[in-house]
């Protein structure tokens, strides 16, 4: 069939979504090493030694083994690979349970997975002692070929089974640092594992030379990159948000974006360093910091001295002239103050010049509102100054705090007004009538 041709093109489009679909029902079984995938297949002499008694089922995984051995010896590691896999595919392996799997696919759901384990606690050290063989065997063959990921997984396997086991220790040390995308996080870790088998057994040459080695290849690593990149960051370090902040939190005029944006262009360089190096998760974290300070920029207070069009549109509405200097002037103090967040601060804010400013600014209808939006009766006065004396305590109020505390103080020192205000208009209004008889006798001044 011509691969060119529409219908081929839909084939070829429908099998990989097949597969695309298909490797959703066995991320499980995907996540396995080939060494222990490659059981699910393995031939009938394998799954034939399963059914035997013990004895005979180690004895048939040894001679498995010592085969291995001899083609690791004569440099071919992929078959001296398969026989390991055979050897420990006798006594753990994953079985398919649907007879149907080879046509419809693997799934997990489909997967059995067993382990041998043997009663007799002489014969279970000899089988743990021949899988930590071949899990070792594995890791040195897959060294060799340079697939050092399975290299790691099988000294991983072998230390479930063997903890302290220096050989896997060094070997997956070893692998962790050798690839050239090996960076700062892979030398730590192989840093870690070289101590804890030094601490097992420090009399091994290998292991001390190469964390000697790593030790210093760190130290030389850090002085080389707080050179390079001006104590941007240290090796195996995030840069940290604090660093970050002080840089990208700097605002002074045009000179303050321009330093912004090139601290942003030198974590962004870093970044990519790591990203080169393999080390994606740092890459990651770098690139989410940047986008977190960003957003913190975009977030930074507004300028009450040049209000935009938009701020003056807002401030409108709450009938304030954000036009008027000495406004722009009062609203830029209070708004450093709270960001003191001292008390001296807000006391010296909270004066009766900037209240009276702002009642400067406000005409006569606009204060109305203010103390209706209040809640206070003021339309029974009739006196300018006891309005203005009202709309002056609404404002420093208002400066003074958002505490709850305040907030009711506030509230009982309006009504307190309120009150005075009122009896103060009534008697006034009874004295004129000549209603009150009991100030007849005194005389109005």
């Amino acid at each position: 069939m011509d691969a060119t041709t529409p219908f081929s093109d839909l084939m070829s489009k429908a099998v990989k979504l097949k597969g695309h679909q298909q490797a959703k029902l066995r991320t499980v079984f995907d996540s396995w090493p080939s060494y222990f995938q490659h059981s699910l297949f393995m031939q009938d002499s394998v799954i034939s030694a399963r059914a035997l008694p013990f004895q005979e089922r180690l004895s048939t995984a040894l001679m498995m083994k010592n085969k291995g051995n001899e083609h690791c010896g004569k440099g071919d590691m992929e078959e001296a690979i398969a026989e390991y896999e055979k050897a420990l595919a006798v006594f753990v392996y994953c079985e398919n349970q649907d007879v149907n799997w080879k046509n419809k696919g693997i799934e997990d759901k489909d997967i059995r997975v067993t382990e041998y384990i043997d009663q007799d606690v002489v014969g279970q050290e000899r089988l743990d002692a021949l899988k930590t063989a071949c899990y070792l065997n594995i890791a040195l063959c897959k060294f060799r070929i340079r697939d050092f990921a399975t290299c790691v997984r099988a000294c991983d396997d072998a230390l479930k089974i063997d903890g302290s086991n220096v050989k896997a220790l060094y070997r997956s040390a070893q692998a962790l640092v050798t690839p050239l995308s090996a960076g700062a996080l892979e030398c730590d870790q192989a840093i870690q594992r070289l101590k804890r088998a030094f601490s097992i057994d420090a009399s091994n040459s290998d292991v001390s030379k190469l964390l000697r080695e790593l030790q210093h290849q760190k130290q030389r690593q850090k002085v080389i990159d707080n050179k390079t990149f001006g104590g941007m960051f240290d090796r195996g370090q995030l840069y940290h948000d604090e660093e970050l902040q002080k840089q990208c939190g700097k605002d002074d005029g045009a000179h303050a974006k321009d330093d912004f944006e090139a601290q942003i262009r030198q974590a962004q360089d870093l970044a990519r360093l790591y990203e080169h190096k393999g080390e994606h998760d740092q890459a990651e974290t770098i690139r989410s910091t940047i986008a977190k300070f960003k957003s913190e920029r975009s977030k930074s207070p507004v300028n009450f001295l040049h209000p935009t069009p938009e701020m003056i549109q807002d401030a409108k509405r709450d009938n304030i002239d954000l036009t008027d200097k000495n406004v722009q002037r009062m609203l830029n103090d209070l708004q450093q103050g709270k960001e003191a967040s001292n008390d001296e601060t807000h006391d010296a804010i909270n004066t009766e010049d900037q209240v009276e400013t702002i009642l400067r600014s406000m005409s006569s209808e606009a204060i109305g509102q203010l103390l209706q939006r209040e809640g206070i009766p003021y339309h029974h006065l009739r006196d300018k100054d006891e309005i203005l004396k009202l709309a002056r305590h609404v404002i420093n109020s208002k400066m003074s705090g958002n505490s709850k505390e305040s907030s009711q103080h506030a509230e009982r020192s309006y009504m307190k007004w309120v009150i005075i205000c009122a009896v103060l208009w009534t008697v006034l209004r009874l004295l004129v009538s000549g209603k009150l008889s009991l100030w007849k006798g005194f005389p109005l001044n």
